[in-house]
């Protein structure tokens, strides 16, 4: 089993000169959006991301696991290039300073009434993840994001980068272990969330530092939805449960409508929180237990 490293913790600073001017475009919530200069230390003030060092591992869940579902077949991967992943999910602030609107149903001040914001007609709860976004939305977001950012390129994960990052070096059910009584001490799900999304950060990280890998909302990823690498037959899932040559850098790309979620939501019990865990839903549709994080890359 690999390792993953760690390394650069908060963002450096990012001078996002001048002033991004986004005309209109089919889909978007506001005409002429307008975002002044954004250092992305602003921008991703309280959160930063981390360095997963590429590596070869197991994906999915083994066959003897206690609970294994029937689309999480355990099978080598390798990740061949290191990658920066987001420390926490999008938070409703991060959305709005580049979108101009908030599509979040978690965002009343009876949902956070410590932290509540009303600005320009625009409510939120700040450092709640934003919600109720689809991966259409989601892509929208990151190309405002990469307009205006000159120092990185930001994409989603990739399912296998997610798996790699939310296991943390471990192959057991969760990332700090198999046993469930202890995943309230890392994660916000049905039986702990008061029926609803919670601040980004606030439960333990997993062992690389990463929060909220487990549970608060689910997160969409790049892929779309498979068992895993397209629809493979009785036989070639045999192949890949004994096979011991990785796949090099995996991701589905297809036409159909169903994208990849990880990590499950508050409104889940504890078995979608497994890191192995794996949902669908239709990419242009939000949900108000689903959000996401981000990758980035230096151009």
């Amino acid at each position: 089993m690999g390792s993953v490293k760690v390394a650069g913790g908060i963002l450096a600073a990012l001078s996002l000169a001048g002033c991004a001017q986004f005309g209109k475009s089919e889909g978007n919530k506001h005409e002429n959006r307008q975002v002044a200069s954004i250092r992305d230390s602003d921008l991703f003030d309280s959160t930063g991301f981390l360095n997963v060092q590429g590596v070869q591992f197991k994906m999915g869940s083994p066959n003897n696991g206690p609970i294994r579902m029937n689309d999480e077949i355990l099978h080598p991967v390798w990740i061949t290039k290191d990658f920066d992943i987001q420390t926490t999910e999008i938070t409703q602030k991060q959305w709005v300073s580049i979108m101009k609107y908030n599509p979040s149903k978690t965002r009343k001040k009876e949902n956070c009434p410590a932290d509540f914001v009303e600005d320009q007609n625009i409510t939120m709860c700040p450092q709640n993840p934003v919600d109720n976004v689809s991966w259409r939305d989601v892509q929208e977001f990151i190309s405002e994001l990469n307009k205006i950012s000159d120092r990185y390129a930001y994409r989603l994960p990739t399912e296998a980068e997610w798996e790699l990052a939310a296991r943390g070096g471990t192959e057991a059910e969760y990332s700090f272990g198999a046993d469930k009584n202890l995943l309230s001490h890392y994660g916000w799900f049905k039986d702990n969330a008061a029926k609803q999304s919670q601040v980004v950060g606030r439960k333990m990280p997993n062992p690389i530092g990463l929060y909220d890998m487990h549970g608060n909302v689910w997160e969409w990823v790049e892929d779309s939805y498979s068992v895993y690498y397209g629809p493979i037959s009785l036989k070639d899932a045999l192949f890949m449960r004994v096979s011991d040559k990785p796949v090099k850098d995996p991701v589905v790309v297809h036409n159909g409508d169903l994208k990849v979620i990880r990590g499950g939501s508050w409104n889940y019990p504890e078995v979608y929180l497994r890191s192995a865990s794996r949902q669908s839903y239709e990419k242009d549709s939000g949900r108000k237990d689903i959000g996401f994080r981000l990758v980035r890359t230096a151009r």
